[in-house]
């Protein structure tokens, strides 16, 4: 995990993606995005097919090629989009 290559059109949709999951409890993602469980080994236990949504599925994608820092970035960037802030 970590995969450093990740694209700038690539964070960008991981940032659209999180603004639009955000505070959506229960969601697929939610102990990630909104409880900032970002860590390689969190983010593995999740499987793809348990994911209900298409866009949880592809937000796991991305950041699971993400380095820590950078899914926290893009999960606060996500955030601050959905209050109007970015």
């Amino acid at each position: 995990m970590g995969d450093p290559r990740v694209t700038e059109a690539e964070r960008k949709e991981a940032v659209e993606l999180v603004s639009r999951l955000a505070h959506l409890a229960g969601c697929c993602l939610h102990c990630v995005v909104d409880d900032n469980n970002d860590s390689d080994g969190f983010l593995a236990i999740y499987r793809d097919e348990d994911m209900k949504h298409p866009d949880c599925r592809r937000l796991l994608v991305l950041l699971r090629k993400m380095k820590r820092t950078q899914r926290r970035k893009v999960c606060r960037q996500g955030y601050d989009k959905a209050a109007g802030r970015g």
